[in-house]
């Protein structure tokens, strides 16, 4: 099997910011808002879990965000560190909300992350925040609305640009 990089050309993208999860209709390159994690999950046997809330009406609670949030509740045993803790889901303790899905009692959790060098980048860092609406209190948390990068659909907003071309330029990884 292709892993991402072989089948799209590139590494999974990074996403918005913590305030976002996957959304399968949002495809896998800048307009996903979901980093590494939701992007890898057709890769590791999980295609019907990553495709839930596909097709499904958006918007505060519509279904799309109900799947979005049972989606975030199931624990994945390969994103656990088997020395560390069990593969369950654990209390959602993050205290914020989700820009795109009903916010969770329980989510699933990771041990792992995504390295892309010695530089750290954020929708924030380092230059001045070009969104962050949607938490104005924690700019990497990232924009709003999908509005915010793309609009109309398809098209790049100069904001969303300028914020991907910055964290760009940044990781030597």
């Amino acid at each position: 099997m292709l892993g991402p990089r072989e089948r799209h050309g590139r590494f999974p993208t990074g996403g918005w910011g913590f305030a976002w999860t996957g959304d399968a209709d949002q495809g896998n390159d800048w307009r996903q808002p979901a980093g590494w994690l939701y992007n890898v999950l057709p890769f590791i046997e999980q295609q019907a879990l990553h495709d839930m809330g596909a097709g499904m009406t958006s918007g505060i609670g519509g279904p799309k965000y109900a799947a979005h949030m049972q989606r975030m509740s199931v624990p994945l045993a390969v994103m656990y560190c088997p020395t560390r803790r069990q593969a369950v889901a654990y209390p959602w303790a993050c205290g914020h909300g989700v820009a795109n899905a009903a916010t969770p009692t329980v989510a699933g959790r990771s041990d792992y992350a995504g390295n892309g060098g010695s530089v750290y980048t954020s929708p924030q860092f380092p230059y001045s925040p070009l969104w962050a609406s949607y938490m104005p209190d924690n700019m990497e948390s990232g924009p709003a609305s999908i509005a915010e990068v793309e609009n109309p659909p398809w098209q790049m907003t100069a904001n969303a640009r300028t914020t991907f071309r910055n964290i760009a330029q940044r990781p030597r990884g």
